[in-house]
């Protein structure tokens, strides 16, 4: 088995695992490179005699683990536990499994003592997932973009069993190494019409009302949000008839004012500014955060002249598939999906992302960003743009997404708001402009004085 060639930061971060007695969990930034690391750890794995699991949270990233084994491994039997593939783990060096079907096959004593690598490593502090951990694989590796979680699982479930973090490789660093590519974002706020604002005040104050009463009268924890929502959720589902009133009220009028935000027309106002962005892009990805928004962003752009399709769970497994296809193979320009993007799912010719609907998941909006910050051929650099209802959640200016905001202004090349007095030229010409993606791996290092971050 030939090594790979690592960046330094996979190794380092290797040499940490192995210090950490083969246990502990990786944090780097989407687009680093997390799945060659886990292909060097099963590596080692597999040349001490052990075999090797590897847990994913969906099938399409299954599928790419399965591809990766493959081409690094061609000596070795690499199996797959998901969709129609039942590999038997008795018979396999390597096996691939979804979580819904690792969680309930013993798969710890088939491969009793060898390595567990789960990606996207957050997703299985949940009481349902955590059954996948099993206690017989003496090595643990964890990937992740940020392994935290809002209900604070990482701190009891995920940290525990894999050790905690033993290496974090985040924006700046893999900028400065040539890990990933420059990027600049804009910010663009767009306004309610008068009647939606209104309904986002009425659906707010019902919102704050319920809240309080969660808090008061049933004593559920306000902090975090991730631990309030289980508790709202538990209530709503297990609690007697007053209790899961009170839940159905918050719930209710929380997912009325999400979706009214990630569906107002306004936002369609501000992707029809962005076509000369689009234009100018290779391939673009736009993230929504419903199934319904992303059909309404999609027919607004194909009506925009935008070769666009939407990627998402309520379509079949050989359409997503096709999608992915064409999209890979530059046949299809823009793919419009909800969250199928968000984990793991390499795109790596995509040098736009759209983001239509924030996410309050600081791990959620990382992701999106990463599925565009691979390195590029040529000399093309990243460009994202941001919309957001001003004098809601949403805005920047009232604290919203603040932690993801740090995460991103601090190293991106330039940092702009607009709104839609500005012409979608305008706004292209910023989202091209800055310093470009060398055709080497160690570009220039640009100093946090060299950035620029303008407000208008």
């Amino acid at each position: 088995m030939t090594a790979q060639r690592l960046y330094r930061w996979q190794q380092r971060a290797l040499d940490a695992w192995r210090a950490a007695g083969h246990r502990g969990i990786v944090e780097a930034v989407t687009g680093a490179g997390k799945t060659r690391l886990g292909l060097e750890a099963c590596r080692t794995c597999l040349e001490s005699g052990r075999r090797c699991v590897v847990i994913v949270p969906g099938l399409e990233l299954g599928y790419q683990w399965q591809n990766g084994l493959r081409a690094a491994f061609p000596e070795h039997d690499i199996g797959m536990l998901g969709g129609e593939s039942r590999a038997n783990p008795e018979r396999v060096h390597v096996l691939v499994a979804t979580v819904n079907l690792a969680r309930s096959t013993l798969l710890a004593n088939a491969m009793l003592g060898g390595l567990l690598i789960a990606d996207e490593c957050h997703r299985y502090g949940s009481d349902v997932n955590r059954l996948a951990l099993a206690s017989g694989f003496d090595w643990r590796l964890g990937l992740s973009a940020t392994h935290e979680r809002l209900d604070g699982l990482h701190q009891t479930v995920v940290e525990p069993y894999f050790g905690g973090v033993v290496y974090r490789y985040p924006y700046e660093s893999a900028l400065d190494e040539g890990v990933i590519c420059p990027f600049n974002v804009a910010l663009i706020a767009v306004s309610f019409s008068d009647e939606e604002r209104e309904q986002y005040e009425y659906l707010s104050s019902k919102v704050k009302k319920a809240r309080l009463a969660l808090l008061n009268i049933y004593g559920l924890p306000a902090e975090p949000f991730g631990e309030f929502i289980k508790a709202v959720n538990n209530l709503h589902s297990r609690g007697n008839k007053l209790e899961a009133i009170a839940a159905g009220r918050y719930l209710s009028a929380f997912n009325r004012r999400r979706s009214l935000l990630a569906e107002t027309s306004a936002k369609l106002d501000g992707l029809a500014a962005l076509l000369p962005a689009f234009g100018a892009a290779r391939r673009a990805i736009v993230f929504t955060q419903t199934v319904a928004a992303a059909q309404r962003v999609r027919a607004e752009l194909v009506d925009l002249g935008v070769d666009a399709e939407n990627l998402h769970s309520l379509m079949d497994a050989e359409a997503r598939r096709d999608v992915m296809r064409r999209y890979r193979e530059a046949k299809l320009h823009t793919i419009v999906a909800p969250q199928m993007l968000d984990e793991g799912i390499d795109v790596p010719d995509a040098d736009f992302g759209v983001i239509v609907a924030a996410s309050r998941q600081r791990r959620q909006m990382i992701q999106r960003m990463g599925r565009c910050l691979r390195l590029k051929s040529g000399t093309r650099h990243a460009r994202f743009a941001i919309l957001y209802v001003q004098g809601t959640g949403e805005d920047p200016a009232y604290g919203a997404h603040e932690a993801f905001l740090d995460d991103i202004v601090g190293p991106a090349d330039a940092v702009k708001h607009f709104d839609l007095y500005h012409s979608g030229e305008e706004i292209c010409e910023f989202l091209s402009s800055g310093r470009r993606a060398g055709s080497t791996t160690q570009p220039a290092v640009t100093s946090l004085d060299e950035r620029t971050v303008s407000y208008e």
